[in-house]
């Protein structure tokens, strides 16, 4: 619970009660919240991250380096959920939808976020295609 969590910051001298003198620190951060923008990043190289506005055209780019050949380009196409029968997939279509790391997987309130947001797709009409595989990652307890 809250007390608890700030009896052990106290204990370990990490707890800060605004306008004490005692804090020092080695060194501040300032951060314009104006500068976040959301972002993707692979699991196995995160500091390769690409911003969300330019994943269409670094998707589009990766397929043409990869056939050799011009992918479509230009806004996505919207599509229902029945479009396309089983096994008729297409060159970038998403085949899985994971939840991996045991930063996201052992957090309760991230996983709760996801599943909650799963929901209220469906509610929407929102449905995988049937080959996608959705999965959660196993995590480790006290990883995040």
């Amino acid at each position: 619970n809250r007390q608890t969590r700030r009896n052990l910051l106290r204990t370990q001298g990490l707890w800060h009660e605004p306008g004490n003198q005692d804090s020092h620190y080695s060194e501040t951060l300032e951060l314009d919240l104006g500068t976040i923008e959301p972002s993707l990043a692979g699991p196995s190289r995160p500091q390769d991250r690409v911003r969300l506005s330019a994943l269409p055209g670094r998707v589009a780019g990766a397929l043409k380096d990869y056939h050799g050949q011009g992918a479509p380009h230009g806004p996505a196409k919207a599509v229902s959920a029945d479009q396309d029968p089983p096994g008729a997939l297409n060159d970038g279509d998403l085949v899985i939808a994971a939840i991996t790391s045991c930063t996201n997987t052992s957090n309760p309130s991230v996983m709760m976020g996801a599943g909650l947001l799963a929901r209220n797709a469906a509610r929407r009409g929102l449905h995988p295609k049937p080959w996608v595989k959705n999965l959660p990652g196993p995590g480790i307890p006290g990883g995040h």
